[in-house]
C-alpha cells in the first residue's frame, strides 16, 4: 500500500509539472518576447529600449558662397548663356535675386538620422542627409533655385510684378538653376546616444564610403558612412522581401533636433531622445530596378535616413521622404533594405536575422527552452515511474518465492 501512494504521488506530481508548462507557451520569455505558436512578436517599448543606441543623430554644419555670372542670350542655343568673367549678380536688382544673398555663413544648417550596423562603426543614412559634395551642391543648387521660383510666385500673386517681368524672371530661374556656382564648406557630426541618459552622448566625425550608386540622391537615397569606435550596439538587419501590403512597421528617429525651420540659423538640441511610430505598409512600388515601400506611420524631416523596422525590430527599410499633411492621409516612403545590401556587401559584414528567428522560432527565447527542460524533466519522473513500477513488482514476486 505505501509503494502504491508512492505511485500515485510522482503521478500526480508529472501530471502537475505537465499543467504548468502550458501556460508558459504563450507567456512572457525574455523582454517582451511573447510566444504564440509559430509567431513571436516583441512590444513596442521594448523594440524602443533595444533599439535607441543604436539610432543616431547627423548634424550638418555647412556655408557657402554664391556666384552667378552676368548673362547675355544666346541667339543659336535660345537660352541665356552666361558672360565670361561676369558681375556676380545674386543680390542684385533687376534680375530677380535680390531676395538671395551672396553668402550663407558657417552655421548648424540641417539634421537627420541614421543607425548602426555593425559593432565597429558603419551606420546607413539617407544620401540628403550625408553625402559626396558634387550631391551637396546639386542639392543646394535645387533648394535655392525654388526658393527663388518662390518668392516670384508669391510676389506676382500679390500684384507687386506685372506678367512680363513675372516670365522673364522665369526665364532667370532656369539660367540660376544651371549656372550657379556654390563654393562650400562642410561638416559632418555623429552623435552616439543621449546627454543625460545612459552613458550619455558621444560625437565623431564620420567618413563617407564610396559604394558606388549609394551616395548620389538621384541613384538611391541612402548612403554608408562610418565612424571609428568599436563594441557599438547595432540593429539587425531583416528580410523585406517578406513585406508586403498590410504589413505592420516601425520607424524611429530624431525629429526634434531643432525647433527653428530651415529658413532661420538652425541651433541643435542635445536631450533629444528619439521617436518612434508604428503603421503599415500602404503600397509596394516597382520602380524598376529596385522597389519603394510606401508607408502610413508618421514621420517629419529629422527621421529622414532613420530606419524602418518589422514588429521584431528587424530593420527592412531606410526613411527617405514623405508627407504628412495631406488630405488623402499620410504618405512616407522607404527604401528596402534588400536593395542596398548588394551594394555594400563588401564593405561591411552584416548580422542578418536568421529564417527561424525571423519568423519567430520556437526556440529563440527563453521562454521555449524552459519549457524544453520541464518536458525533459517530465519524462524522467516518468522513466522513474516505470523504474519504480517494476522494482514493486519484482519484489512482490520474490517475497512469494521465499514464502514457497
Amino acid at each position: 500500500m505505501e509503494e502504491r501512494g508512492i505511485n500515485k504521488i510522482a503521478v500526480l506530481i508529472a501530471i502537475g509539472i505537465f499543467l504548468l508548462t502550458i501556460p508558459l507557451v504563450q507567456s512572457e520569455g525574455l523582454k517582451g518576447t511573447l510566444i504564440t505558436g509559430d509567431v513571436v512578436s516583441v512590444s513596442i517599448s521594448d523594440i524602443y529600449e533595444e533599439s535607441s543606441p543604436s539610432i543616431v543623430k547627423i548634424l550638418e554644419y555647412s556655408g557657402c558662397d554664391l556666384y552667378l555670372p552676368d548673362y547675355k542670350y544666346n541667339e543659336f542655343l535660345d537660352k541665356f548663356v552666361p558672360i565670361s568673367g561676369g558681375k556676380n549678380i545674386i543680390g542684385e536688382k533687376g534680375y530677380g535675386f535680390e531676395y538671395l544673398p551672396k553668402s550663407f555663413p558657417y552655421s548648424p544648417r540641417a539634421y537627420g538620422s541614421g543607425f548602426v550596423i555593425s559593432e565597429n562603426g558603419y551606420i546607413l543614412t539617407n544620401a540628403h542627409v550625408i553625402g559626396d559634395i558634387q550631391g551637396w551642391k546639386q542639392n543646394t543648387k535645387a533648394e535655392i533655385a525654388y526658393y527663388d521660383f518662390q518668392v516670384l510666385e508669391e510676389e506676382y500673386y500679390r500684384g507687386n510684378m506685372d506678367i512680363e517681368t513675372y516670365n522673364d524672371f522665369l526665364y532667370l530661374n532656369n539660367y540660376l538653376y544651371e549656372y550657379l556656382e556654390i563654393s562650400p564648406r562642410i561638416d559632418y557630426k555623429v552623435v552616439v546616444g543621449v546627454d543625460g541618459v545612459g552613458t550619455g552622448s558621444k560625437i565623431y566625425t564620420p567618413r563617407l564610403i564610396d559604394t558606388e550608386g549609394g551616395t548620389y540622391e538621384d541613384v538611391m537615397d541612402w548612403s554608408l558612412i562610418k565612424i571609428e569606435e568599436t563594441g557599438l550596439d547595432y540593429l539587425k538587419i531583416g528580410d523585406s522581401d517578406k513585406i508586403s501590403e498590410g504589413s505592420e512597421v516601425i520607424v524611429m528617429g530624431y525629429t526634434g533636433i531643432s525647433e527653428e525651420d530651415y529658413s532661420k540659423t538652425l541651433v541643435f538640441k542635445n536631450d533629444v531622445k528619439p521617436t518612434i511610430t508604428k503603421g503599415l505598409v500602404s503600397h509596394v512600388k516597382d520602380e524598376g530596378l529596385y522597389r519603394t515601400l510606401q508607408i502610413d506611420a508618421s514621420a517629419s524631416g529629422g527621421n529622414s535616413g532613420g530606419p524602418v523596422m518589422d514588429t521584431n525590430g528587424n530593420v527592412i527599410g531606410i526613411l527617405t521622404s514623405g508627407v504628412n499633411e495631406y488630405p488623402g492621409g499620410i504618405y512616407n516612403y522607404a527604401q528596402r533594405i534588400n536593395d542596398i545590401l548588394p551594394r555594400i556587401s563588401n564593405y561591411v559584414t552584416l548580422q542578418k536575422v536568421e529564417e527561424s528567428e525571423d519568423e519567430g522560432g520556437f526556440f529563440d527565447s527563453w521562454g521555449g527552452i524552459l519549457v524544453v527542460l520541464l518536458i525533459i524533466l517530465i519524462i524522467g519522473v516518468m522513466v522513474l515511474l516505470v523504474v519504480l513500477f517494476k522494482r514493486n513488482k519484482t519484489s512482490k514476486k520474490g517475497t512469494k518465492r521465499n514464502r514457497l
